[in-house]
């Protein structure tokens, strides 16, 4: 979906697009788990807002890692692999309440939008040299 998007806008919307896509994509399973784990819609319907902050933060960095791939799929997919399982061994040794933790799932939506914050910030100084933009990149592919 992404070089789609990415032939008709600049590598930040269009990183958000496909973050806030992805985020509805996950919507189904995040509401089912946390409100069956926490037994309140307040707190599921926050975590869903938290990770969907947090999937828009990822997408901007998998867009990056895309473009500087030179469009390559497979960094983007062991970035998000490497995300997938990384959540996997932090929740298997935190343990069952860590799963529905506001407060980290806060503090982990704050680091991870800072970082995108970065990139984004880079891939912006790099875009001012034409061929290094990830349109460039696309328009090779």
């Amino acid at each position: 979906m992404l070089p789609r998007v990415l032939a008709t806008r600049r590598p930040l919307p269009a990183a958000l697009i496909v973050g806030i896509l992805w985020g509805v994509w996950h919507y189904p399973i995040w509401f089912t788990f946390n409100w069956a784990a926490t037994g309140s819609i307040r707190d599921t319907v926050g975590i869903l807002l938290m990770a969907s902050a947090t999937a828009c933060a990822f997408s901007v960095l998998i867009t990056w890692i895309f473009g500087h791939a030179r469009g390559g799929v497979l960094p983007a997919m062991l970035f998000h692999g490497s995300i997938n399982a990384n959540m996997n061994v932090f929740y298997q040794r935190a343990g069952e309440g860590a799963l529905t933790s506001l407060s980290l799932l806060a503090c982990t939506t704050v680091a991870t939008v800072i970082v995108a914050a970065v990139v984004a910030r880079w891939a912006l100084i790099a875009a001012r040299d034409p061929e290094d933009s990830v349109e460039a990149v696309v328009r090779r592919i």
